[in-house]
């Protein structure tokens, strides 16, 4: 199964590619609850009348409910997907309503001068300018990336929300009757809990230098209070902490933290990830031999994990590897061996469409 942390380092940053998202500090929208009456402005696309807009969600039926916009890359990269979900499926057990919050003009430019439309026909393609659906589901439930989808189970209540990447599995088991919603639920709440702490950091880094000390505590606390923080659900919690210790000079305490994170990495693609990328903000003015030190570290322990079994069989995993050592390459300075890493990034993209 693809790692979830891998997916969250390849989506959007925000629900509209590039743009900041603002929320209350704890959700309102959890696994089990009934899911919002749907109440989009604009239904664009509905496969010929074949699927009438919907507003209440009726019993029987499984709704994927996705969020996506025309400048976000990953989601029209998963339309083909969304349109297989929808024809495998048939519109008597599921039906998949993707949705923007953009002008209605911009979808439809789009869908004139887009070969996705030819893949978004097959499904509801709607927009809703107001941002009304986007609060009532992605603000209220903490989900900040694009695409991203919530799945609304045979009895009207939300059964599983995440990355659009990661759809499929739960997917089946919602409509084969095999999910686990309790489980699932005690896992979304720690990932709304952290998604909310990011959020809330977020708006602190931006600040001086006391408003970044204290996201630092915030992030320590929360880390000191987790039952498991080396587990990939903390991930952006361990790199916004590695960030806050740059924008803080405090450089001894990252590196020291880096190198035992790296050290227990190679099990643990996203502790490679979010180190390697934390290695690569530091400024050039304190690139020193400590530096150079991890960067060889996560150097080695890239390559072991990228060309391992494991990421053979999960090409997006080996592109994010390749990808972030590409990016330690270029921060130091050393192009051609970038260039190389990103030749292997794209070979990677390759495998995955050869399978």
């Amino acid at each position: 199964m693809r790692n979830p942390s891998i997916a969250l380092l390849i989506v959007c940053t925000s629900f509209v590619c590039g743009t900041s998202i603002l929320a209350d500090d704890q959700p309102t929208l959890h696994i089990g609850d009934p899911a919002p009456v749907l109440e989009i402005e604009h239904w664009i696309q509905d496969a010929e009348g074949v699927r009438k807009p919907t507003i209440e969600f009726k019993e029987g039926i499984v709704y994927v409910i996705e969020f996506w916009a025309t400048n976000c890359p990953p989601c029209l990269a998963f339309m083909p997907e969304l349109a297989d979900i929808q024809n495998d499926y048939g519109t008597d057990s599921v039906r998949v309503i993707s949705i923007s919050d953009e002008p209605l003009a911009k979808v439809q430019e789009f869908l004139q001068n887009n070969k996705a439309a030819d893949f978004s026909s097959k499904v509801s393609l709607t927009t809703d300018p107001d941002g009304s659906t986007k609060q009532q589901y992605m603000l209220a439930a903490g989900l900040f990336s694009i695409p991203a989808t919530f799945i609304v189970g045979k009895t009207g209540l939300v059964e599983w929300f995440g990355s659009t990447l990661e759809l499929k599995e739960p997917l089946r088991k919602i409509v084969d009757g095999d999910w686990d919603r309790e489980a699932f639920a005690k896992h979304a709440a720690t990932a709304q809990e952290i998604a909310f702490l990011i959020q809330r950091v977020g708006q602190l880094r931006r600040g001086p230098r006391e408003d970044q000390l204290q996201a630092l505590k915030l992030i320590e606390q929360m880390l000191a209070d987790a039952s498991a923080p080396d587990t990939p659900e903390y991930s952006g919690v361990r790199f916004m902490q590695l960030a806050l210790l740059i924008s803080t000079n405090q450089l001894e305490t990252m590196y020291t933290l880096v190198e035992s994170r790296l050290e227990n990495a190679q099990h643990d693609p996203s502790m490679l990830l979010e180190c390697a990328s934390a290695i690569a903000m530091i400024p050039p003015s304190e690139q020193g031999s400590d530096r150079a030190k991890l960067v060889n570290l996560a150097r080695r322990q890239i390559v072991d994990v990228a060309e391992s079994p494991a990421a053979r069989e999960q090409p997006e995993l080996k592109f994010a590897l390749y990808n972030r050592l590409a990016m330690l390459y270029s921060s130091s300075g050393k192009f051609d061996d970038a260039i190389a890493a990103l030749e292997q990034a794209k070979q990677a993209t390759q495998d995955k469409t050869s399978r």
